[in-house]
């Protein structure tokens, strides 16, 4: 399995830790674990879905020591950083496995609900049918 699969699996496992997300004209951008800045972009091309996941240096480290620097390098064009050397592209259809699809889907679902903050609503939509006799 490859790395960034298993990477990724652990960021759905743990997706509390998913935080300061931010969309950028389908480009969701977030921390992990408040230092890892990563992006997330799913793609529908002639009824073929892909996504792509970007991990993005900030100021040339590979962590975020603070919000106002992620909240910079969200302004900026994933492609280009990926370019210019400052980020690396995780591209489902070049990796070709159905597990890193499957994974990078639900990845950005997780992601795109926390940035919308539906996953605190369906949260508490879950906890009431516990609680509910």
């Amino acid at each position: 399995m490859s790395k960034i699969v298993a990477a990724t699996n652990s960021m759905i496992a743990n997706s509390d830790k998913i935080s300061t997300v931010i969309n950028r004209d389908g480009y969701w951008f977030f921390l992990y674990n408040k230092k890892y800045a990563w992006c997330i972009e799913n793609l529908d091309h002639e009824g073929t879905n892909s996504s792509i996941l970007y991990f993005l240096k900030a100021e040339g480290k590979f962590y975020v020591n603070d919000v106002k620097v992620f909240e910079r390098l969200s302004r900026q064009d994933a492609r280009l950083l990926v370019k210019q050397g400052e980020a690396i592209e995780y591209n489902s259809n070049e990796i070709g496995t159905e597990e890193v699809l499957q994974a990078f889907r639900l990845l950005f679902t997780i992601v795109k609900e926390r940035g919308f903050g539906i996953d605190n609503v369906l949260d508490d939509i879950k906890n009431i049918g516990l609680t509910t006799p």
